[in-house]
């Protein structure tokens, strides 16, 4: 336990240096002195908690690992794509969807496709909570026709479920209102009808659904099978993850839901040996990541591809295929 908090300690001591001296020391030092940048989502979330982790753990002579937190998905991208522009080694920590849309030239917010990117590892997954209100008459995602969808704008949570409902459901944006809400205003919004149904993205158990049924009585909405597995079917980086009966009070069965894929991605300059040690320590320290992270046991050899539909690095690819996850 004092080895954890120290480790934790640590973590937060060296993630608090690394912003404040960001800004004054990014330029000169990235890519000079072994400085690597780990761009995550906000501090504080699974992504960013487990960066955080593998950062402190990294032990290269040559090579300093550092985690900074950003706006978003499209922040995270557009750096990584200004380090291959400069040369300068990188990764991400983000959705497996997103990552697929850049590579491809399908994402909005950036333009063209970025070929240059290269798949490290699998990194984790969220579980999306579909919740409405107690007696609202919604039983399944088809019913959500002429109803209000609270969800977080932006978010790739978001995209999922408009593709889901589009592909499986056939409702567009015509046949429902989307109302643009974040996560923690979705109690409110079922409350006072604002929406119908909200999204909620997170861990299971996931604190902010723990919250909303404190504060309301409301109901989970479970996912068909056959719709879920035909979905992830056509779409590789997404998954489903069932939410066993119990695990939150205003569930009285199984719940199927959909999740979104997380990993970890760089560019096809980042340094062969430097990608292959990144990996090696999920690997090697997964014990410190679990005490970390609990999200950290669901890496290892059988999940490690998961969700990841571009090219590997080659540093990557080594590691697998000396681990025989790959074959050669």
């Amino acid at each position: 336990m004092k080895r954890l908090c120290l480790l934790l300690l640590a973590i937060f001591v060296t993630a608090l240096a690394t912003a404040c001296a960001a800004d004054e020391n990014a330029s000169s030092q990235e890519g000079s002195n072994g400085i690597v940048s780990l761009y995550t989502p906000g501090s504080g979330g699974l992504i960013y908690m487990l960066s955080a982790g593998v950062s402190q753990l990294y032990d290269r002579p040559d090579t300093e690992l550092v985690t900074e937190a950003t706006s978003g998905s499209s922040d995270i991208m557009q750096s990584l794509i200004e380090r291959y522009e400069s040369g300068t080694p990188a990764f991400g920590g983000l959705a497996s969807a997103t990552v697929s849309e850049v590579y491809n030239g399908e994402y909005d917010p950036i333009d063209s496709a970025h070929e240059e990117l290269r798949g490290v590892s699998f990194l984790g997954y969220t579980t999306l909570h579909i919740i409405t209100k107690e007696g609202s008459g919604i039983e399944s995602l088809a019913d959500l026709k002429g109803k209000k969808l609270g969800a977080s704008p932006g978010a790739a949570d978001t995209d999922l479920m408009m593709r889901l409902l589009e592909e499986q459901y056939g409702l567009t944006t015509n046949d429902y209102e989307y109302v643009p809400v974040g996560y923690a205003d979705i109690q409110q919004g079922l409350e006072y009808g604002s929406i119908d149904v909200g999204v909620i993205n997170g861990g299971v158990p996931a604190p902010l659904v723990q919250e909303t049924e404190s504060m309301a009585d409301i109901t989970f909405i479970s996912v068909e099978n056959e719709k879920l597995e035909n979905f992830i079917e056509d779409h590789p980086y997404y998954g489903m993850n069932t939410i066993e009966d119990g695990t939150y009070e205003s569930q009285s069965e199984n719940i199927q839901t959909p999740t979104l894929q997380l990993m970890y991605v760089t560019h096809e300059g980042t340094d062969e040996e430097v990608v292959y040690d990144f990996v090696q320590t999920l690997f090697d320290k997964q014990e410190e990541l679990i005490n970390i992270h609990p999200t950290a046991a669901d890496i290892n050899e059988e999940t490690i591809l998961n969700g990841i539909d571009i090219p590997l690095h080659g540093g990557a690819e080594t590691y697998y295929q000396e681990q025989r996850i790959l074959e050669e």
